[in-house]
């Protein structure tokens, strides 16, 4: 993903972008605060508690008024509606990709940390950050903009 971004950033003849192969919990931050953060399909590895301590830590790395880009796996449906909610994305999943898929998936739902939305946003608020946008093209992927508040 790395070199993906890299290329897509000199394609695009931006040169003012730094690219670091760390983790939410490991990557010291040294320099001048950051305009901007990205974060796209990977928060979901982390359990909620860690999530937020990852929030924190960028909420940390951003200048005042910085923003924070966050895509994930995050579902958004009523928890009594959990039953059909994945019986149907799965059936879903099965006939439009195939079996291997829908089994592959299966196995990420049950073995991986994906949330809730009211729970996603709560993590955004708790780690200080205002959220500016939020949109959830399908029930189980959320993208929100956020952004640190100036002091």
């Amino acid at each position: 993903m790395l070199e993906y971004a890299r290329q897509k950033a000199e394609q695009q003849k931006i040169t003012n972008i730094q690219f670091h192969n760390a983790g939410f919990l490991t990557y010291l931050h040294q320099g001048k605060p950051l305009d901007a953060v990205v974060s796209q399909l990977t928060l979901h590895h982390l359990p909620d508690f860690w999530k937020l301590i990852a929030l924190k830590r960028i909420f940390r790395m951003l200048r005042d008024d910085g923003t924070f880009y966050l895509m994930d796996t995050v579902y958004s449906f009523k928890p009594d509606d959990h039953e059909s909610f994945f019986d149907d994305l799965l059936s879903t999943i099965k006939e439009t990709v195939g079996k291997e898929v829908a089994l592959d998936t299966e196995t990420e739902i049950r073995e991986e940390f994906s949330t809730l939305d009211w729970i996603m946003e709560g993590l955004l608020i708790k780690a200080g950050f205002y959220i500016e946008k939020v949109e959830y093209p399908v029930k189980f992927l959320a993208a929100y903009v956020c952004h640190k508040p100036s002091h």
